[in-house]
This record gives structure tokens, sequence and C-alpha cells, in this order.
């Protein structure tokens, strides 16, 4: 995530599908221009699928494949989470399995 302020909130300039925006946010400008970006590059890319669609219509499609994105993530994150945590049960048992091993050799 984008680098914070402190927890201070400064105000940032962004330009969305031709509109400028003053935010206030406690991310640093860069940070929100990028966010700005990939948000004009996702509502480009639903208006140009269909020239009819009205701007709420087309933020309406932005919110929802964003959401789907991270919905995603999520899922991905904790799949991977409990992948992780198998595992280092699994090296537990081995690493306890060898030092008992150790034990009764000695």
């Amino acid at each position: 995530m984008g680098e914070e302020t402190k927890n201070e909130k400064q105000m940032v300039h962004v330009e969305i599908s031709g509109v400028s925006y003053r935010i206030a946010t406690p991310f640093d400008e860069t940070y929100m221009q990028e966010i700005a970006a990939q948000l004009n590059e996702k509502i480009a890319a639903i208006q140009h699928g269909a020239k009819t669609r009205s701007i709420q219509q087309t933020l309406i499609l932005v919110a929802l494949d964003i959401l789907d994105d991270h919905i995603q993530l999520q899922k991905k994150w904790e799949s991977e989470k409990a992948e992780l945590r198998q595992s280092v049960k699994e090296l537990l048992k081995d690493v306890d399995s060898t030092l008992e091993s150790l034990e009764v050799s000695q």
C-alpha cells in the first residue's frame, strides 16, 4: 500500500475521467496518482467496450471489477496462508522426529 504521512492527511489533486478532484488522504501524492491512473485505465477499458454507457453505469462496473479482484486476491491469500501453515506443521514434525532420533541414538 502507499506510503502514509504519519497519519496526517494532506490534500492531493488527482484527475479521474477528465474531472479534477482534491482529496484529503494520509497517502503520498505519487501513490494517489498511481491509483487514479489505474482507475482511469479501468474506466477507459469499460467505456471502450460499450460507448452508450453512462458514467454512473461505467463506475458501477468498475467498482464490481475492483471488488472481484479484491475478493479473488483474498481467496488466493487465504489459500496460500493455509498451505504455508500446513508446510510449517510438516516441517515442525520433521524437526521433532529428527530431534527424537538424535536423543534415542545418544
